[in-house]
């Protein structure tokens, strides 16, 4: 019964969430129609109602919701934009995740437990940076490079972009976690049986913090979502992140035709309610890690339940 209450409440939001979506760029176009001289003609929109009632009976259908003054979303590959999309969100988690936790291990002391210094005004350093700023320091660079050699680190960039913050920011609290294991009691024992520092860092100390560090990479990775948007922007990566930012940002250049994109609600509507599950599909895999790492979690949720 819980777990169909909750899977009712995430449809319930995912619902609101396409509402309120739509409902930002259908009043946003008729503001942004009303105030251009040149577009100020095309203002007369449907009401939202039939509009909204509109799109979700053709969203059921497949057939595309238009709205002047856009005159289509054709050539849009939405298929391709969420592939480009996936292959840069697995590709910095492939990145990010191993080479974080093995970093936070390394970075570890355990006589006294401390954490090295480097690793904590470099993680300091890279959560402060945003993404986009980083990326264009990134560019700036790959310009004053050979073309060929410029050309062919525009693909690499991204990756390294947005691999730097949720990389040191799990080596850090891997570190922290790992520091604070070991200075409980167990730990003691256990180097008291002869179990080496290297034994005891890799299987017992680690093991118990799997569940608190799931729920760090979770966090991690809904910020990476957000920061996609701004660096597959900067980039030009044809990716879901760079199709929201053209859908909220209209170009300079075409004062007097707005691109197809900008403001299309039915396209908002669905991108925002895209990332409102990728969120919540986030932290239902780090609930799931955190429930096989600690068994005690189930048993608190399940005293919970029959409280």
């Amino acid at each position: 019964m819980q777990v169909i209450k909750r899977f009712v409440s995430i449809l319930l939001l995912l619902w609101l969430v396409n509402v309120l979506g739509f409902g930002y760029a259908y009043f946003a176009q008729i503001l942004y129609l009303k105030r251009s001289p040149f577009l100020s003609s095309n203002a007369n929109l449907p009401p939202f109602f039939p509009a909204y009632f509109s799109y979700l009976q053709n969203l059921f259908t497949g057939t595309p919701t238009l709205f002047p003054p856009n005159p289509s979303v054709d050539g849009i590959n939405l298929g391709k934009a969420m592939a480009m999309s996936g292959i840069l969100a697995l590709g910095v988690a492939l990145i990010s995740l191993p080479v974080g936790i093995w970093l936070g291990k390394v970075s570890v002391q355990h006589s006294p437990p401390r954490t090295q210094p480097t690793l904590l005004w470099s993680a300091s350093l890279a959560l402060g940076l945003p993404a986009f700023y980083l990326g264009a320091v990134f560019l700036l660079l790959a310009w004053r490079l050979p073309s060929s050699l410029g050309n062919g680190l525009l693909w690499v960039l991204p990756f390294l972009t947005l691999s730097i913050r949720p990389t040191l920011q799990i080596a850090r609290f891997t570190a922290n976690f790992l520091q604070a294991e070991f200075k409980k009691p167990y730990v003691l024992t256990a180097r008291g049986y002869g179990k080496t520092w290297q034994d005891i860092r890799a299987r017992d100390a680690f093991a118990n913090i799997i569940a608190p560090l799931s729920a760090v990479v979770a966090s991690s990775l809904r910020l990476l979502l957000a920061e996609m948007i701004l660096v597959e922007r900067l980039f030009n990566w044809e990716g879901v992140g760079r199709l929201f930012a053209l859908a909220m940002v209209t170009a300079r250049s075409t004062a007097t035709r707005a691109q197809p994109t900008f403001l299309h609600p039915p396209l908002v509507a669905g991108l925002v309610t895209l990332f409102a599950l990728l969120y919540f599909l986030i932290a239902w895999l780090a609930e799931i890690v955190a429930n096989r790492a600690d068994a005690r979690l189930t048993v608190e949720q399940e005293a919970a339940e029959h409280a």
